[in-house]
């Protein structure tokens, strides 16, 4: 009698996925299941020294921990006059010295001003994104200028 406790396989948009270990997928486990270790799942191991906040830099002679002298997030406030309008699109610039975010990558998420508070899923939200430049100025664009506020993060 074959075991019925897991599959072997499922369909996903008509096509078949083979499971690679069908003992993976049991719906029921015993109770005395496998515990693993981080080694076994592949985890990283834990890397000693440092403090909370800091991050492990890889340097010329190996590695070393360091406090990041940039900020995670950042806010920003606007008015319409504060935008750059042309015929294509608005775009407004922040620098990093203003910012101080250290990414590479940012994600934006705008609000419009409207009636006295900060309202995002309009078309200024949807319409508006962020493009960072080697120098970290980070610049928004959107189709027209509009009173608001910007949430960076990056």
């Amino acid at each position: 009698m074959a075991n019925t406790n897991y599959i072997d396989s499922f369909e996903v948009n008509g096509v078949e996925i083979p499971v690679r270990d069908p003992g993976i997928s049991q719906w029921a486990r015993e109770p005395s299941a496998p515990e693993y270790t981080a080694e076994e799942v592949g985890a990283f191991p834990a890397v000693p020294g440092g403090s909370a906040g800091q991050v492990l830099t890889k340097t010329a002679d190996g590695q070393e921990w360091k406090t990041p002298s940039g900020a995670a997030s950042y806010y920003k406030t606007f008015t319409a006059a504060q935008w750059t309008q042309t015929d294509a699109e608005a775009t407004m610039s922040i620098p990093r010295s203003e910012h101080g975010l250290l990414g590479n990558d940012v994600f934006a998420q705008a609000s419009i001003l409207s009636s006295g508070a900060y309202r995002k899923g309009t078309w200024a939200s949807l319409e508006t994104y962020a493009m960072i430049a080697a120098d970290g100025t980070i610049t928004l664009h959107t189709s027209s200028a509009f009173d608001g506020a910007v949430l960076l993060i990056g």
